[in-house]
């Protein structure tokens, strides 16, 4: 596979329905293209929830392409958290940012951005859009209720209005600097830094399994991005498909 130019092209909308969508309908543009916008009107997390996007967040989706394996993109998705924390702690260093798997990142235990990975499929081809929607200057009471009450800004984290163009062109930096190289062997790589990260490691967390509640001792993640927990057994067990709620 051809190195991937992160930000070799970056498409900018005032208002589209979704960055995602664009991406993933995007034939022509080339891997590593960057698609950003203003909002979003339907915005979408994961089980096709609405992602609420109002002004002042910064919405991404990096588009990628014909990657050697279908769980290289969730790998991508992991790394693009792990991105997105350490922008946010350029701008709050003390700032207690975890990554609560797969998707978000959680600090205060409120959520500040939340990722989305969407692959489409046909024969040997595919394509990626990994969704970054992050609450940089979001006014909390853009959101409806209660979502209002489980999210922050990093505007409010501070106290200041961050520069939205700042923030931004780092965590565009960040996320090409860590795809310079293969994406599983930079997952590999980077997997102690993010497990560091992991949200409510070696604590009891609530996973939903197939429609049912476990309670189950956070472990990390694994090198094919399961989640390892632990039974009140002891009994080591790995999820791929699940819910951390």
């Amino acid at each position: 596979m051809n190195k991937i130019d992160i930000g070799a092209n970056v498409i900018r909308f005032v208002d589209v329905d979704s960055t995602n969508r664009v991406a993933l309908s995007s034939k022509h543009f080339p891997s590593g293209t960057i698609f950003i916008a203003k909002t979003q009107s339907s915005g979408l997390g994961r089980h096709n929830r609405k992602w609420i996007s109002p002004k002042g967040g910064l919405y991404l989706s990096l588009l990628l392409k014909d990657l050697p394996n279908i769980i290289e993109y969730q790998m991508a998705s992991i790394l693009c958290g792990f991105c997105v924390v350490k922008t946010c702690k350029d701008f709050l260093l003390d700032g207690h940012f975890s990554i609560k798997w797969p998707n978000d990142i959680i600090i205060e235990d409120k959520k500040i951005c939340g990722i989305l990975a969407q692959t489409v499929v046909s024969g040997e081809k595919s394509r990626g859009a990994i969704g970054i929607g992050i609450n940089v200057n979001s006014n909390l009471e853009d959101f409806q209720f209660p979502l209002c009450d489980n999210i922050i800004s990093l505007k409010e984290l501070t106290d200041n209005v961050i520069p939205l163009s700042s923030f931004e062109k780092k965590l565009i930096i960040y996320i090409k600097s860590i795809f310079k190289n293969n994406i599983r062997n930079t997952f590999i790589e980077n997997l102690p830094d993010i497990n560091d990260l992991l949200y409510k490691k070696g604590e009891q967390g609530k996973l939903l399994i197939r429609g049912e509640v476990h309670k189950y001792r956070i472990m990390g993640i694994l090198e094919d991005c399961s989640i390892s927990v632990e039974d009140s057994h002891g009994n080591q067990l790995a999820y791929s498909i699940c819910e951390f709620l």
